[in-house]
């Protein structure tokens, strides 16, 4: 089964680590064990830079250095003999000098990238999204699109929304 997260918790500021004072700090990951599980590994992405750090395990916890002030995200892997399954992938941001939070970057849940879609009856494809960020006040997403090409994407859609519907698509 996959292994239940448990801290640093989701969409949350992580204050916990211990300040290593050259712009690190150390953070322990903790989770829920998961059945059937020999290994567990952890799967730490900066998403400002895009680096992952992985570290496999047979602990349900670890402890990692990672960037202060930084944007993560993370998510465990755990492996028997023969499969392997993925936990929910939980976002936060390792506390820094900060006081306030850009949003985390918006999750894709439809399409997902890199799949071919159908229009639907309307001969529409309806683009869905999630937001998150420490404080809770997203006002906006901004949704640039082109049916044509990357050097033709343009502004589309400005609003609280998480989805929009895309037309006179071929």
């Amino acid at each position: 089964t996959a292994a239940t997260l448990i801290f640093p918790e989701e969409n949350s500021e992580c204050t916990t680590g211990i300040d290593l004072g050259n712009g690190t700090s150390e953070v322990t990951f903790r989770w829920q064990a998961s059945e059937n599980t020999n290994l567990y590994t952890i799967n730490v992405v900066n998403l400002e830079t895009t680096v992952p750090q992985t570290l496999g395990t047979t602990q349900t916890s670890a402890t990692l250095t990672i960037a202060r002030g930084a944007p993560f995200s993370w998510s465990i892997t755990s492996t028997n003999d023969n499969l392997s399954v993925v936990s929910e992938n939980w976002l936060f941001y390792n506390a820094g000098s900060q006081t306030n939070y850009a949003p985390f970057p918006a999750q894709i849940i439809f399409p997902k990238s890199g799949k071919t879609v159908q229009m639907n009856v309307n001969n529409e494809v309806v683009l869905q999204w999630s937001g998150a960020d420490v404080e809770e006040d997203i006002e906006t997403f901004e949704v640039y699109f082109s049916a044509i090409s990357a050097e033709d994407i343009a502004l589309v859609q400005s609003s609280s929304e998480t989805s929009y519907t895309a037309t006179g698509l071929i």
